[in-house]
């Protein structure tokens, strides 16, 4: 592949904002990737080819676009082209996991979602030793669908004793109580945060000191009680010593990410990642 020539093809797309014609060319690549990283010769690629692969974002927001839009179909065949050429190793993309999920769930193929929601419970579950309750609801709605009553009634109740205060929850398990009429399928109480200070901000970094506990330090004494710090597999000794201190900090949680096919850190994919 003439990995030059693909770069101002896709150098070109970006500075048009044109995320379809980046997110063809990122799966292009990232196809042939995977292909040369499963082979065992990473060395062979290059680096326009890593900068392309690297901006895997680009193409999970715009399957996220396509599914929010309605177009389930395309956002399908971006996401599980991604996932089938990255094989084993798409565990460390733990987000777009879920992400197939709610495509498969919003196409109606409910045994499918089912699948990957609990595949992502699984690895969510390995790395970080937490549980994400909105993985488990729409699992629950997945079940209900295929007429599994009791199994979903069970998630159902298990959620509620993660998250009291759920109210797509409650109503579910009261409609297969024959309870209530109406059925939620999709949640949209989560995102309404009663106290700002709960929201919660991401921090990507790696070998940063400096700047990143000024950061930190300004946002915890304006109030902001949940800071999630994803760290690039940093080796700096002082950095270490900060996160052991910081641990101890109720109101903020260190994700310390593994390195992309053990020869890279996860970088700008880090928001994706496990």
């Amino acid at each position: 592949m003439d990995f030059k020539k693909i770069y101002a093809e896709f150098a070109a797309a970006e500075a048009v904002n044109d995320l379809e014609k980046m997110s063809e060319i990122i799966l292009q690549v990232d196809k042939f990737f995977g292909g040369l990283a499963k082979a065992d010769k990473a060395k062979e690629i290059t680096p326009e080819a890593y900068e392309i692969a690297a901006h895997v974002h680009v193409l999970i927001f715009y399957a996220i676009k396509l599914l929010s839009s309605g177009d389930v179909d395309k956002a399908k065949i971006y996401m599980t082209e991604l996932a089938k050429n990255n094989d084993a190793n798409f565990a460390f993309f733990l987000q777009p996991i879920y992400l197939i999920g709610k495509i498969f769930y919003a196409a109606g193929d409910y045994f499918s979602a089912m699948k990957n929601f609990e595949g992502y419970e699984k690895i969510r579950g390995e790395l970080w030793n937490d549980i994400d309750e909105l993985s488990l609801f729409y699992r629950a709605n997945c079940l209900a669908h295929l007429g599994e009553k009791n199994s979903a009634a069970k998630l159902y109740e298990k959620i509620l004793t993660i998250k009291a205060d759920f109210p797509e929850a409650k109503n579910n398990l009261k409609f297969l109580r024959g309870e209530k009429k109406f059925f939620a399928r999709e949640v949209q109480s989560l995102w309404n945060f009663p106290n700002w200070r709960d929201v919660p901000i991401f921090i990507n970094t790696r070998d940063r000191l400096g700047v990143m506990k000024k950061l930190i330090d300004w946002l915890l004494g304006a109030g902001y009680r949940k800071l999630i710090i994803l760290d690039n597999d940093s080796t700096y000794p002082p950095l270490l010593e900060y996160f052991s201190a910081l641990e101890k900090d109720s109101r903020v949680k260190i994700v310390r990410l593994k390195k992309i096919w053990a020869t890279k850190p996860c970088g700008c994919r880090g928001f994706w990642s496990g």
